[in-house]
């Protein structure tokens, strides 16, 4: 499965000196000397704190910038950042995600393997994104992007103007035993509810015409399946893999 000014000024990838600060008892980075830097884009962070505060002129987050990092338990954004790419907090134990405003991309599967992951949010006015009790969208709500995979209760409302799950956004929720999906929504994408070993059963809306492929698959715990249409529309290759569903209910 499958951010403006920069105060490094510098056109290779550069390793400044390395300051670790104390904060409150515990080790925080704030020096540029715990990060590997192409130009503006992050693509490591070096240090071994557990408290993260990403240098203002970062612009882009890359693929896999906090690999192995499990000691990682917050992370700070800059007021610089615009992008950020597939994967980059995986291998972090990250517990929030505050989003900055000038955040205008962010990858489909940015938080995946984000495990400790309980909520994400944009304060400031965002004009791309929204967030609803910690739970990422697209701005006003239309696509659901990431809901935490650590965040607490068993069930949750999608919106009711949403009208597509998007890619991996349910992946590894693994609390949630039941999703409601609102009349109106037209797409599941890819992975969407990927491993989330603890769901039980879904009811698919009438208006939902494309499932796509794996959206399903390892969940393990998925025996109902109600499908409120006579013809559904598309269902991708595998979107039920390894999930074993005995009933299926056609509305």
């Amino acid at each position: 499965k499958s951010l403006k000014s920069c105060f490094f000024c510098a056109p290779f990838p550069l390793i400044a000196t390395f300051i670790p600060l104390l904060r409150g008892g515990g080790i925080t980075a704030n020096a540029a000397g715990d990060f590997t830097m192409d130009g503006t884009t992050l693509t490591a962070y070096t240090g071994s704190a557990s408290s993260v505060t990403i240098p203002e002129g970062v612009v882009t987050i890359a693929s896999n910038a906090f690999k192995d990092k499990s000691m990682v338990t917050s992370i700070t954004l800059p007021s610089t950042l615009t992008t950020i790419k597939n994967y980059a907090f995986r291998g972090s134990s990250v517990t929030k995600i505050e989003l900055p405003s000038s955040v205008s991309s962010i990858s489909s599967y940015a938080f995946d393997g984000c495990t400790s992951l309980t909520g994400i949010y944009s304060y400031n006015g965002s004009d791309y994104f929204s967030t609803y009790s910690g739970v990422l969208y697209t701005k006003g709500g239309t696509t659901l992007l990431r809901y935490p995979p650590a965040r607490t209760g068993t069930s949750y409302s999608v919106l009711s103007q949403t009208t597509a799950v998007g890619n991996s956004a349910f992946d590894s929720c693994s609390n949630l035993k039941t999703v409601t999906l609102p009349e109106g929504l037209k797409a599941i994408r890819m992975y969407a509810f990927y491993k989330s070993t603890g769901l039980t059963s879904v009811n698919i809306p009438a208006t939902c015409a494309t499932i796509d492929e794996y959206a399903f698959t390892n969940c393990s715990s998925l025996a109902t399946l109600h499908i409120k249409a006579q013809n559904p529309g598309t269902i991708g290759t595998d979107a039920f893999k390894n999930a074993p569903v005995a009933t299926i209910h056609y509305d």
